[in-house]
């Protein structure tokens, strides 16, 4: 069997609006940090760059993402979401987690980053925890 050649990857270029920044000025470890913000948001945009165009006919092309026990997995995957609706993106799917305990804590930081009570809210969000096939 012949090898076959991996493709290059293809990138599209993110567009920044109102929902990485109400997302990112409603984090109180970096809402002072104007660098750090930067940051967090260059590497979304990196990470959203090379899923699928959302502006390009279907495209069959996922992305998986790992990261390293507290290095900030939860900031960066919500970071995604909040940039993939920037960029009409208007539905994401998060697998957080294997066990009951660890997919109860991912659902509640993510509704509680998403909605930000106080700071930072931006249009409402639909978060489900266990959903159907109803949802």
């Amino acid at each position: 069997m012949k090898k076959q050649e991996p493709r290059p990857l293809t990138t599209w270029e993110p567009k920044i609006g109102n929902g990485i920044y109400s997302f990112i000025s409603g984090i109180d470890f970096i809402k002072d940090d104007v660098d750090r913000q930067k940051e967090v948001i260059n590497e979304t945009k990196r990470i959203l760059s090379r899923c699928a165009n959302p502006s390009l006919p279907v495209d069959r092309k996922c992305c998986l993402v790992l990261g390293q026990v507290q290095s900030g997995k939860t900031l960066s995957f919500t970071s995604v979401i909040a940039l993939a609706r920037d960029n009409k993106i208007s539905f994401t799917v998060l697998l957080g987690g294997t066990k009951r305990s660890l997919r109860q804590q991912t659902y509640e930081r993510l509704s509680k980053d998403l909605m930000l009570g106080s700071v930072g809210s931006s249009a409402k969000w639909l978060i489900r925890n266990n959903a159907k096939l109803s949802d």
